[in-house]
């Protein structure tokens, strides 16, 4: 692209504005900004997706107490 500018246009100078050099800027942040979002999104799940494996396997192991509370409730009553 340079190469061509020179040629078709020989007397010409390079030059850059404010707003633009801002905008690409912006755009590189916005776009790092955007990856760390994903990237903490993402951290996020996976370690909701462990919590809930974890609480799978407790109430796995956990004896059912639902049972005895009933036991319970009706000894007291009787």
């Amino acid at each position: 692209m340079n190469l061509i500018c020179k040629k078709c246009f020989l007397k010409a100078d390079i030059v850059s504005d404010r707003f633009h050099v801002q905008q690409l800027a912006n755009d590189a942040v916005q776009k790092l900004r955007i990856e760390y979002r994903w990237a903490t999104i993402d951290d996020e799940n996976e370690r909701i997706a462990k919590e809930k494996e974890e609480a799978k396997k407790l109430d796995a192991n956990k004896p059912d107490t639902t049972v005895k509370a009933k036991e319970i409730n009706q000894n007291k009553q009787a």
